[in-house]
């Protein structure tokens, strides 16, 4: 049982971390998602441009 709460921890930890500090956090939830978005979308044309 150990090792299970050990493993499911870290993955709940960021979350809380993100969802207390809000707007005030070194990275807001909402510009983490548009600079996922910027990476997806580079990581597509790069792709393309290789084909």
């Amino acid at each position: 049982m150990q090792p299970a709460d050990g493993i499911k921890s870290p993955q709940i930890q960021p979350e809380s971390l993100i969802g207390d500090s809000g707007t005030s956090s070194f990275l807001p939830s909402e510009t983490f998602k548009v600079l996922w978005k910027l990476l997806l979308f580079d990581l597509s044309s790069m792709l393309d441009w290789l084909r």
